[in-house]
């Protein structure tokens, strides 16, 4: 793991991302070890920050920070002092560095994973999950034209992963100023509610009642207004 970070720097690089508000005459380790030190536990299989003391006695992994360990409470600050515009920069500097890479391919296959793993109550970073019973849903929108038509138009597609597979939608839309899932949710969604889901309603009684009973529920319905 270290002769890959000094052929790459890749945690020095990242660290750089991360301010520091510390004070500077009371600060021992810098960014880059406290990162250093958290992904090599990490990559070790030590995912609680408690396992440093497990590591204090340990010369091979206190030789690569180059010194002393930092105990439990300086990580757990670390950990959770990182704000919110930092995890994007990260995210986006991680992204910036694979781009860079990609530079002789002629192809790149975009796969999003949208494995779903819930979180239940208030966890500890529960925002990087769904919450149990919640859906994990992606939004689209690129330009696409059918055989039988003279122009491009805007194709918004809205994919979701449910427990039997891929739940996919695509809307032909020329509305402008408006994201995929706008679209979807305000107006897609909205014409089912108003109108499919209720002809849904009368098929599924029409399979569980005698048409007789139907009737009679949709006549008592019809009086009421």
């Amino acid at each position: 793991m270290e002769s890959i970070e000094r052929k790459h720097n890749l945690v020095e690089t990242f660290s750089k991302l991360i301010p520091d508000y510390r004070h500077h005459l009371r600060t021992v380790h810098s960014m880059n070890k406290l990162l250093k030190q958290r992904v090599y536990m990490l990559m070790q299989g030590y995912e609680d920050t408690n396992d440093v003391f497990h590591l204090q006695n340990d010369p091979l992994f206190k030789d690569v920070p180059e010194g002393d360990l930092a105990s439990q409470p300086t990580l757990s600050r670390f950990e959770n002092g990182i704000e919110k515009r930092t995890v994007f920069e990260l995210c986006y500097a991680c992204i910036e560095r694979y781009v860079s890479g990609l530079a002789d391919r002629k192809e790149v296959i975009i796969d999003i994973d949208a494995t779903d793993d819930p979180t239940h109550g208030t966890q500890q970073l529960a925002m990087f999950n769904g919450y149990y019973g919640q859906k994990h849903q992606h939004f689209f929108t690129f330009p696409y034209q059918a055989g039988s038509w003279e122009q491009e138009e805007m194709c918004h597609c809205k994919v979701e992963s449910t427990g039997i597979g891929l739940n996919i939608r695509y809307i032909i839309s020329n509305f402008e100023g408006q994201t995929a899932r706008e679209i979807y949710t305000e107006f897609y969604v909205k014409r089912g509610d108003a109108s499919e889901n209720k002809i849904k309603e009368v098929k599924n009684m029409c399979f569980s009642l005698k048409i007789s009973s139907i009737l009679k529920q949709m006549t008592l319905t019809l009086r009421k207004f």
